[in-house]
């Protein structure tokens, strides 16, 4: 098991993981965007980017930058002047690897992002949360 926080997955090439187990629970893959352990889900409630700080950290940190992670711009709720830079996961891209997790800068009260494993919860959750995202490039 992945503890991300503590150490997520590096997607490394050779996968030395996967012959290294021994119990067979890891199934042989052929490139990094094939690996499946789950997607990102960012909390908007604790996220310091959506607050109108800026940060880029999960999105710096992730190896699909740009694809499994971009930046959405927005005007910033009340303030025609300043923008929010936020984090948006597309959980087409996502392979949950947690270097985002990892890297998060937010821990009190909790991880601004986590990885989820099941795949239709982690949709549903993104959709919500990314619904109140003004320009979210995923939508619809």
């Amino acid at each position: 098991m992945i503890d991300a926080r503590a150490q997520a997955c590096r997607l490394c090439a050779d996968f030395p993981c996967i012959a290294a187990c021994p119990t067979e629970a890891l199934h042989p893959v052929s490139a990094r965007d094939e690996v499946r352990m789950g997607c990102a889900v960012i909390n908007r409630d604790l996220c310091i980017a959506v607050q109108g700080m800026r940060c880029e950290v999960c999105y710096r940190a992730c190896p699909f930058i740009d694809s499994a992670i971009a930046i959405g711009a927005s005007v910033r709720e009340g303030d025609a002047i300043h923008a929010v830079f936020e984090p948006l996961i597309d959980p087409e891209k996502c392979v949950g690897c947690g270097l985002c997790v990892q890297r998060c800068v937010v821990s009190d009260p909790q991880v601004a992002i986590e990885i989820v494993r099941d795949y239709g919860e982690a949709r549903r959750r993104i959709d919500e949360e990314q619904a109140k995202h003004v320009s979210n490039p995923w939508a619809g």
